[in-house]
């Protein structure tokens, strides 16, 4: 999948998250028919990509990616410390533009990016559906209480649950194949990214 792509469904899984559980919510909790999910597909896309658009604005102001990829991030200074030690110490944020500058001016890396681009997506939308979940099945316990609709909470709590699975997995996923990426940077592209990384020390 090219990058474009992928960062326009990380819109929209989210915001199609947020309409089935508003759809469901009616449903099984109010006993009233769906709304959204009997929208024909192009203004479902349409409601789903401006749900999701104002969703990302809040997971952005929320650091979101930070939260969802920091243990990718922190495997990834793990494994270039392995043929970098001077990166020791070093936070993320120092390192990321020299590390994605080496990964966007090889191709034989560039290549490994489109299935990180997909994993990733997998990443942030299934983050995206455990906090997602998680306040569905806050919402579902206050509609027991004064309402009844078990059902709409165990589905909420399943999904939860479910997602932060895949979330994990997701992650680990990432951390091998970002693995593969640093394992080539180290072996071939040593020079260029000491340069990047450290420009004071090229000689003149």
């Amino acid at each position: 999948m090219e990058y474009a792509l992928l960062r326009s469904l990380r819109a929209l899984g989210p915001g199609l998250i947020l309409l089935g559980y508003f759809d469901l919510f009616l449903y099984l909790v109010l006993g009233r028919p769906p709304i959204f999910w009997l929208l024909d597909s192009a203004k479902l896309l349409l409601v789903g990509y401006v749900v999701g658009g104002v969703y990302g604005v809040f997971a952005s102001f929320l650091k979101r990616d930070r939260h969802a990829f920091g243990s990718v991030n922190q495997s990834i200074l793990a494994n270039l410390q392995e043929f970098f030690p001077e990166v020791r110490g070093l936070k993320w944020d120092e390192v990321s533009p020299c590390y994605y500058s080496m990964i966007d001016n090889d191709r034989s890396l560039e290549q490994k990016s489109k299935g990180l681009y997909f994993n990733g997506f997998v990443v942030t939308t299934s983050f995206d559906a455990v906090w997602i979940s998680l306040l569905a099945s806050v919402l579902g316990g206050v509609a027991v209480v004064c309402m009844g609709g078990w059902s709409y909470l165990v589905l909420a709590l399943a999904a939860c649950a479910s997602s932060y699975v895949i979330w994990r997995i997701s992650v680990r996923r990432h951390q091998d194949l970002s693995a593969g990426q640093v394992n080539v940077i180290g072996r071939r592209l040593a020079t260029d990214f000491r340069a990047c990384l450290f420009p004071s020390r090229e000689p003149r």
